[in-house]
């Protein structure tokens, strides 16, 4: 007696697909796939949990860039409350003029390195988001100094 399956148990992967498709909580939108995917409440708790150290060698690197930008923008700070101002130029108080260029340099080498690691390395660390946001806004900041002058 011959008789036909579906599944055979004794090779991987043999499993038939289900044959519904059902979805269990909430539709939401998904930035990474575009796609609408479900989830449900433990979902958000997963989100929440996210991992927060890079995991990807320009992940690690964007996060460090964006921790020495920091570092000199508080330097700067510092500077201008010990009452070094500028002049009439932007390189009157080369002080002043060099930090805050270091700080602008770093700022955006992190935003490409994360940029990159974002997307070619599928680096989906908190961190490194959030380093990556920091250098867009000072890349966005410096391009609006340049074109728009005051």
């Amino acid at each position: 007696m011959l008789c036909c399956r579906t599944h055979n148990p004794k090779v991987a992967g043999s499993n038939p697909a289900p044959a519904t498709n059902e979805f269990k909580g909430r539709r939401h939108f998904s930035l990474r796939l575009l796609t609408f995917q479900s989830f449900d409440v433990s979902g958000i708790i997963v989100l929440m949990r996210g991992h927060y150290k890079p995991s990807t060698f320009l992940g690690n690197w964007s996060v460090r860039l964006i921790v020495f930008f920091l570092l000199c923008a508080i330097v700067l700070y510092s500077l201008v409350a010990s009452g070094q101002r500028g002049g009439d130029t932007f390189f009157s108080n080369p002080a002043l003029a060099i930090t805050m260029l270091v700080a602008a340099i770093l700022a955006v080498s992190s935003f490409v390195t994360g940029i990159i690691g974002i997307i070619r390395n599928r680096e989906r660390a908190i961190f490194v988001y959030i380093s990556t946001v920091i250098g867009f806004f000072v890349l966005l900041w410096g391009l609006a100094e340049i074109i728009f002058p005051h």
